[in-house]
């Protein structure tokens, strides 16, 4: 009842045109409406793995087109710009392919960005055995709806204060360079 599911749906439906959506659902019923919408969409670690595997690569040759054209910008080489939405991230981390996942995240949230992959990492247990620091360090916009304890508004936003929220959309924003803002999400 916190808000997420219906977050992210809110954000995969308002995309802007010329997105290509990919999703990872393990639950397999958040996102599976936007299936027939997805470039790749997978329910399945090993498959999961290999989406990611796939977005790696393409975020490599993106960084060769834009090294070779003398581009600055995803624009100028004519790629889509590529949202990636990860529900229910701790069944992806705790699998047996959890650690190549991370790997694959990692590299991601480092680089991904200037390349025009975005990536939306959403999980309802934040712990530090599920967000480490190697993927967490790479993400400067968070969102936190309610959490049970202190202890997990500090894994996903460095401070307290997410335990205080009422549920139903409301969240803490947090944005590099911004001071944390308490909002009301879509419910």
């Amino acid at each position: 009842g916190s808000g997420k599911s219906e977050f992210l749906k809110v954000l995969i439906e308002s995309r802007p045109a010329g997105i290509d959506l990919f999703l990872i659902d393990p639950k397999r019923v958040e996102l599976a409406r936007f299936k027939k919408e997805a470039f790749m969409y997978a329910n399945m670690e090993k498959d999961a793995l290999e989406m990611l595997q796939f977005l790696v690569a393409d975020m490599h040759k993106r960084y060769e087109l834009m090294e070779r054209r003398g581009a600055t910008n995803i624009s100028e080489i004519g790629e889509n710009r590529v949202m990636c939405v990860i529900e229910e991230f701790a069944n992806l981390r705790l699998g047996s392919v959890g650690g190549a996942i991370e790997d694959a995240l990692e590299m991601l949230t480092n680089m991904g960005r200037a390349a025009g992959i975005h990536m939306i990492i959403a999980t309802q247990r934040p712990d530090l055995k599920i967000v480490s620091g190697r993927i967490k360090n790479n993400i400067g916009t968070r969102v936190c709806f309610t959490v049970a304890s202190s202890i997990d508004s500090t894994v996903i936003l460095e401070k307290p204060g997410a335990e205080k929220l009422s549920g139903k959309g409301d969240m803490l924003f947090l944005y590099p360079g911004k001071d944390l803002q308490r909002l009301q999400s879509f419910y």
